[in-house]
């Protein structure tokens, strides 16, 4: 898996120097020349004027762009591969950012120089680079990062120079010799990010914007995902939503899974009578089907007279069966989106456009009763397909289905034919990647 993932980026960065991207690979990249490290999302600085470029051969080699989250100078893309694990880029664009406030520029590409088949900062930069990172964005020093400061040799005046930049010539005096010699431990991060917002007042109107996307951006009072997986039986949904649960559970999210489908897990207690109702009406089809003395008139009579009561049953309960999946909604999956678990529902409430001998526009005011899912995802595929791979089901009744799933429109699904359902989780993974916040995946 991971001689894969590094494959897949491999070309992307050798596609970068053919085409002469400037860019650079800032750090956390030792498992690319043969480390133990974990496969890890690549924080990669890209020339300005180079990120159109850069993007297209990202696009090119199968990366999505992720959508805009609350820092406007990174820009995220990733890839899925076949066995569901991921590999990404974290691009900062024109300079090395904090929240949006460059400390390095760009110009750190014109003094880079090549590690293997890939270009990282030069000594001098990756040791300001580490530094101020560890100070702003982590606000401790991760062990890797002490012995690099500790080791690697730098140009003192030059380093000295990009610092007191940054800072001024008191810090700068101050933090070298404690990072140089390993006591980053006496090293203060929050008077520093203090002192380094106060330099520039602007930096504080960043910092306010920047807060109130990210505010946006974590919804605190908002409900996690629901992801919906609907389509005909045969379609592959179980097979497809499991997949789904366990990749997302590998990536550490707090994932729920509910089944919301007729015939089980009710909220009511109505599964019993169903059940019995069922059976005395299959038991009376039955019957009926043996009593072949009938002339076809009055035979045809019996089988409409049995129709419209049906019909008058189906309609009165079709009610009740739409009360029991809104409890299910409000009592079992809103619940856990409050806890923020990203919910996967098989079915959700599809099933009641699938009723029979309930009038179409009766379903569809049940319907508009529940919530909207986040996103939907419509599995599907021809009848005859279907029914090769679940024979119990007759053609004319997947014919029917397909039929009916044309009136969830309302759902905005994503429509996905079921030729390959391993490629089919792949699609749906990236999808929901894409287009979530990161905050949600």
């Amino acid at each position: 898996m991971k001689k894969q993932q590094i494959n897949q980026i491999k070309q992307v960065l050798e596609a970068f120097n053919k085409k002469n991207v400037g860019y650079c690979v800032l750090r956390n990249y030792e498992f690319l020349l043969g480390s133990y490290d974990p496969v890890e999302s690549l924080d990669t600085l890209i020339a300005k004027q180079d990120m159109p470029l850069a993007h297209q051969i990202l696009l090119q080699n199968g990366f999505n762009l992720r959508k805009q989250q609350f820092s406007l100078a990174h820009k995220a893309y990733f890839k899925i591969l076949p066995d569901f694990s991921r590999i990404s880029f974290d691009i900062q664009v024109g300079g090395i950012y904090w929240n949006d406030m460059k400390y390095l520029s760009e110009q750190v590409l014109q003094s880079r120089k090549k590690k293997s088949y890939f270009y990282v900062p030069n000594d001098n930069h990756t040791f300001v680079m580490l530094l101020v990172h560890s100070i702003l964005g982590k606000r401790y020093f991760k062990k890797k990062y002490q012995q690099i400061l500790v080791n690697i040799p730098i140009d003192e005046k030059a380093v000295y120079k990009e610092v007191r930049r940054i800072f001024n010539q008191k810090i700068a005096k101050k933090i070298l010799p404690l990072a140089r010699f390993g006591k980053t431990k006496k090293i203060n991060p929050y008077t520093l990010i203090i002192y380094f917002l106060l330099k520039k007042p602007r930096r504080l109107i960043t910092l306010s914007a920047l807060t109130l996307r990210w505010i946006k951006w974590k919804k605190p009072m908002q409900p996690s995902p629901l992801i919906s997986v609907i389509g005909p039986d045969g379609a592959g949904k179980s097979t497809v939503v499991n997949e789904l649960k366990n990749h997302l559970e590998k990536t550490n999210r707090k994932v729920s899974h509910i089944y919301t489908g007729r015939g089980r897990n009710h909220f009511l207690p109505i599964t019993k009578l169903g059940f019995l109702y069922k059976q005395r009406e299959k038991t009376k089809d039955n019957i009926n089907k043996k009593k072949n003395g009938k002339p076809k008139k009055e035979k045809s009579l019996t089988d409409e007279r049995n129709n419209r009561k049906r019909k008058i049953i189906y309609t009165l309960v079709s009610p009740i069966f739409a009360l029991d999946l809104l409890c299910r909604y409000y009592f079992r999956i809103f619940p856990e989106r409050m806890k923020k678990k990203i919910v996967i529902t098989d079915r959700y409430c599809s099933d009641i456009i699938l009723m029979q001998y309930v009038p179409l526009s009766i379903k569809k005011i049940l319907l508009a009763l529940f919530p909207k899912p986040t996103m939907t995802f419509f599995l599907y595929n021809t009848p005859e397909i279907l029914h090769q791979r679940r024979p119990e089901e007759p053609i004319e009744e997947l014919s029917r289905q397909m039929v009916l799933f044309q009136e969830l429109n309302s759902l905005n699904p994503i429509k996905i034919i079921t030729e390959n359902k391993h490629e089919n989780t792949t699609t749906i993974i990236s999808t929901i990647l894409k287009n979530l916040n990161t905050n949600w995946n």
